[in-house]
């Protein structure tokens, strides 16, 4: 009896996994459905508490998608699913949604079936049974064309990049219904009759005031299939016109951005009612809202490259791949480079002694070292597989590229015992807001140690990828507790940090306006000049268009430097600050008040500077997060002192209580302040808004970087 049950119990096993049957329209690696599929798969073996058998169908081949699918592709199914029916069957896209409404009778009339990655426009409710529900979505590439035109308002032409196959056939017809009423405004092409080579080229040569809206491409008009990581790739790097997309998973590939749909969000509901239908919730109860774009979202770099400002963003829009995005909160800044430099140092260390060795005593004590959790002034390395969690949660380690690393991370883990109870909410949603984007992130928490005590600490991650796909995160943590007694060395490099970064940002405005843009200028009187001559041939009117576009590339030079050097160099301290009010009035639609009192004239620059710096601070939070509708800005100047008050009606908060997270703009004003000997002081209240206070002298000397405390040695 033993002997039988122990051989029983493997089948058991196996006979207790859920299965669970995938039927993708084309093969798996087509977008926008393989994002999709692959966060799918991988939340739903991650939320679901029982095994899981994933059986992966393709109804046809994307070569042969000129057509539905045939008689072949039921046979096919038919064969696959033949025994026990599935436990759950999931269709991916539109053409696997209308074959599963048509033959579900024949083929699993009482599996439950989720509908899921699929247009509103492929549903038919009429044709429903009990064991059917939905996750729909509702492309509106209308919202696109709107969101292009409010970037860029001077567009004439616009590519529609879509293919050849039956789907994107539908989905032509659907397109050019929709678009006809911006045909008076603007000239549509359609890529459905190119071939690749032809596509890429087209896109190359575009006129001006044109874009690229990337819609579908699964099929070339040669019945080349195409995948969109290379076409989007190969477009990014041919075109000369601005390219935009309709999915989240098209951000960091090449598009501008906008109201994207976003894969992440689709998949999570999809999994949620993929794990409500295994746990025997009946589908017919189960009513999911329609999924339509979200909050526009841009890549930053794209906006640079094509000379897009953000000032034409609506509100609430969100920005993504900043390049220097730490460089506004100089003390995170700073912890962060530490924790970096810290990592790669003993990552190299470990790639020397690991590379080409089996693991010795010494290599695991050497790892073990490395596991420094909860001691203070620690940093540790850690590393989460694409699901969030770590990596080898069984050995402590993990290995990646001959690395082995220690992993400890309270995040990571999903196991947030060790968080403070009031920060773990906060950081978990970032975590998983960054999760979710496949973004680096940054968390400030506070975590207890071993002695029982909550050490503050910074997390970092980086988001590691093979190939194309989603690895996970890898990253490092440092415990800020032990750093206060060199808050004081910390401090004075904040500062040489932030006189390096004005001097830098200075000497680029100088350079660009007094040089480049001279001789710029200088090159376009030249050109006009030849231009007035008697024309002799067709070169005139190509004298003219390249003395257009130098004027506006002298334009567009002199908008690259901090404006706030030029602002204060021509309207002084003052009116650079009644500027900066009216033009963020103007931006966010609050009411900002500005009023200046008393000697305001004489501000000496490196003041003046530090006090703008500290309005736009002050005044963003104010506009941003305070929820009031008025702010009052008062400049006052008496008794060799200038001050600088910021107030507003909004909700307000408790300072003490402000979660250190929160408090990094706080310490980057502090810090401007105390480089011209000057000072900070917030005043606030829930419900009683919020006052910023500064004040500086007027004779105040910019701190040189001589005169800063060196850092001691293990002051770093």
């Amino acid at each position: 009896m033993l002997l039988l049950a122990a051989f029983a119990s493997p089948a058991l096993a196996q006979s207790a996994s859920r299965r669970v049957l995938l039927l993708y329209s084309y093969e798996r690696e087509f977008a926008p459905h393989d994002a999709f599929a692959g966060l799918f798969r991988s939340e739903l073996g991650r939320r679901f508490p029982e095994p899981i058998d994933i059986v992966e169908l393709s109804l046809q081949a994307a070569r042969a998608s000129r057509t539905a699918p045939d008689q072949a592709a039921l046979d096919n199914v038919r064969s696959t699913i033949s025994g026990p029916p599935p436990d759950l069957v999931v269709t991916i896209g539109g053409p696997a949604a209308t074959f599963a409404q048509t033959y579900r009778s024949e083929l699993f009339p009482t599996t439950p079936v989720l509908l899921a990655d699929v247009d509103r426009r492929f549903i038919d409710q009429a044709t429903f049974t009990a064991y059917d529900t939905v996750v729909a979505v509702e492309h509106q590439p209308t919202e696109m064309i709107d969101s292009i035109l409010r970037l860029l308002p001077d567009t004439k032409s616009i590519v529609v990049v879509i293919g050849a196959s039956q789907l994107e056939q539908f989905w032509l017809r659907e397109v050019q219904h929709e678009f006809v009423r911006f045909q008076k405004q603007i000239h549509f092409e359609w890529t459905n009759e190119l071939t690749y080579d032809e596509l890429i080229k087209r896109c190359s040569q575009l006129p001006q005031r044109s874009a690229i809206l990337y819609g579908v491409l699964t099929l070339d008009a040669a019945g080349e299939p195409q995948v969109e990581t290379r076409t989007l790739a190969d477009l990014h790097g041919a075109a000369n016109a601005p390219l935009f997309g309709l999915h989240s998973s098209q951000l960091g590939r090449g598009i501008v951005g906008g109201p994207v749909l976003s894969i992440e969000t689709l998949s999570q509901n999809s999994v949620d009612v993929a794990v409500r239908l295994l746990q025997g919730v009946p589908p017919a109860s189960i009513k999911v809202p329609i999924q339509r774009a979200e909050t526009p979202v841009f890549d930053a770099r794209e906006l640079q490259r094509w000379g897009i400002s953000e000032s034409r963003l609506t509100a609430g829009s969100v920005v993504q791949f900043r390049e220097s995005g730490w460089g506004s909160q100089p003390l995170l800044w700073i912890l962060a480079l530490s924790a970096a430099g810290v990592f790669a140092l003993v990552a190299i260390v470990v790639r020397v002694t690991t590379r080409r060795r089996p693991r010795t005593a010494d290599t695991v004590a050497t790892l073990e070292r490395l596991d420094l959790s909860g001691k203070v002034g620690a940093v540790t390395m850690w590393a989460t597989g694409p699901d969030g969690r770590p990596a080898n949660r069984e050995s402590g380690y993990f290995h990646y590229d001959g690395l082995s690393i220690a992993i400890i991370t309270d995040l990571g883990n999903g196991a947030t015992s060790r968080v403070h109870p009031d920060d773990v909410q906060g950081a978990m949603d970032a975590y998983g807001r960054s999760l979710n984007r496949r973004e680096p992130f940054q968390l400030l928490y506070r975590s207890r140690g071993e002695a029982g005590a909550y050490h503050q600490v910074l997390d970092i991650g980086v988001p590691r990828f093979i190939g194309d796909r989603f690895a996970g995160y890898v990253g490092s943590t440092i415990d800020l507790t032990a750093l206060t007694p060199d808050h004081v060395a910390l401090s004075s490099l904040s500062r040489r940090l932030m006189h390096t970064h004005e001097q830098h940002h200075a000497s680029i405005a100088r350079t660009l306006h007094e040089d480049i843009c001279q001789r710029m200028m200088g090159l376009t009187l030249r050109l006009h000049g030849l231009g007035a001559a008697p024309p002799r041939s067709e070169v005139t009117g190509t004298m003219q268009e390249v003395s257009d576009q130098l004027s506006g590339l002298a334009s567009e030079i002199l908008a690259i430097p901090d404006p706030m050097y030029r602002k204060l160099d021509l309207l002084g301290f003052a009116a650079a600050a009644r500027g900066m009010c009216r033009d963020m009035s103007t931006r966010h639609r609050v009411n900002i008040h500005f009023r200046s009192d008393g000697p305001t004239a004489a501000v000496p620059e490196a003041v003046a500077l530090a006090l703008l710096r500290v309005l736009g601070e002050a005044a963003t939070n104010a506009v941003r997060h305070s929820g009031g509708t008025e702010v009052t800005v008062l400049v006052t100047g008496s008794n060799g002192e200038i001050q600088l008050r910021v107030t507003d009606d909004g909700v307000g908060f408790d300072v003490d209580g402000m979660p250190d997270s929160d408090k990094v703009g706080l310490v980057s004003m502090r810090e401007r302040l105390r480089m011209v000997a000057g000072e900070c002081e917030i005043q606030s209240k829930p419900g009683a808004g919020t006052c910023v206070m500064a004040r500086a002298p007027l004779h105040a000397v910019q701190v040189s970087q001589e005169s800063l405390p060196a850092l001691s040695p293990g002051g770093s």
